[in-house]
């Protein structure tokens, strides 16, 4: 009987060792093991292990950054605007080994022109809500201008207008037409609805008080499209402003779906994740390591002589920073840095650009 209660004590004080007063997890007991590369495995049996544990410390590092998501700035309406920006930007971003880009540009936007002769970036048209243009679609695609299209939902919304004008015959015979050229739509779909301190000052939970409708209720029509559409690859720009749970329910549902970390994977030059911070955002990493890319919504634009890029520069090391902190699997890493993007813009894998 004495043995019993002991064996309980010893229990109880187990328990109590790694857990705090609120019952969470010790520091100890939920401290994050980072992955190692893919090298690290490799040495431990290669030449019979006789490198075993050299550089047995060494995390992932992918070979190529490829940005998903940037902007050409609407002032370069010509090849040579449009290559003096780029050109520019390449060689401030070198260090972070970027070597692409998907760069938006409206109609009329030197980046048509200057698309073909850089085999580096994939360019997208960017449509505006009154101009579903299937007409240029494909003939900007029939040239190779272009590999994707950008729509984006904030003229909608900041107008008061009725989402569903996105539900037109010819705006679904523009997603129908996207899916029969193999290119994919990246998309602004819902908006953010918080704070000025989130967004450079500007209060975006203002816009909503004035509309009928709602986020979920602009999602749940979305899904209706993505589900027509089913043959279309859709890219959510900035994970949709969605929470992990719910953005991870979503790609469950819809096969076609993708989405980029722009505006959402960024971090200081000061801080780092918690290790309850890696678990929790690697794991979903990890799970959607598919479908999810890396991406700054960077404007490439030229650059003002009397300004400094330190911020611009700054902007895009977050975002890195941000992933390399996850220090997810070489495999994982690789696929959301740059082998994503490329596969669902149909681009080859080599790094000769920027």
């Amino acid at each position: 009987m004495h043995y019993r209660y002991l064996v309980i004590l010893l229990t109880a004080l187990l328990i109590f060792i790694l857990t705090d007063c609120s019952g969470v997890t010790s520091k100890a007991a939920q401290r994050y093991t980072p992955h190692l590369n893919d090298n690290v495995s490799y040495l431990d049996t290669a030449d019979n292990g006789f490198s075993r544990g050299w550089r047995g410390h060494e995390r992932a590092d992918p070979m190529a950054w490829f940005d998903a998501h940037t902007h050409l700035n609407k002032k370069c309406t010509t090849l040579a605007l449009a290559k003096e920006a780029i050109d520019f930007w390449r060689k401030e971003f070198g260090f972070t080994d970027i070597t692409g880009a998907a760069i938006i540009g409206f109609p009329g936007s030197g980046l048509f022109d200057y698309a073909p002769t850089d085999t580096s970036i994939a360019a997208y048209v960017w449509l505006l809500p009154d101009n579903p243009d299937i007409k240029l679609i494909d003939s900007l695609y029939r040239e190779k201008r272009i590999k994707g299209v950008k729509l984006h939902m904030r003229k909608i919304y900041g107008s008061g207008l009725d989402y569903k004008i996105m539900d037109s015959k010819e705006w679904h015979a523009v997603y129908e037409k996207c899916g029969q050229l193999g290119i994919p739509i990246l998309w602004h779909l819902n908006q953010r609805h918080s704070s000025p301190e989130l967004v450079y000052g500007e209060d975006k939970s203002n816009t909503w008080q004035k509309l009928n409708y709602t986020n979920a209720d602009v999602l749940k029509w979305f899904e209706t499209v993505a589900k027509r559409h089913s043959k279309t690859n859709i890219i959510l720009a900035h994970f949709n402003f969605m929470g992990y749970d719910s953005l991870g329910a979503l790609l469950d549902r819809h096969p076609n779906i993708y989405t980029d970390g722009s505006s959402a994977w960024l971090i200081g030059e000061y801080h780092t994740l918690t290790d309850r911070e890696k678990s929790l955002i690697g794991s979903f990493a990890i799970k959607y390591q598919d479908r999810i890319m890396f991406a700054s919504d960077f404007s490439y634009h030229v650059p003002d002589p009397l300004k400094s890029t330190r911020y611009r520069v700054e902007h895009y090391q977050s975002g890195i920073r941000f992933i390399m902190q996850l220090e997810l699997p070489s495999k994982v890493l690789s696929k959301i840095a740059y082998r994503n993007a490329l596969k669902i813009l149909n681009m080859n894998q080599s790094f000769v650009g920027f």
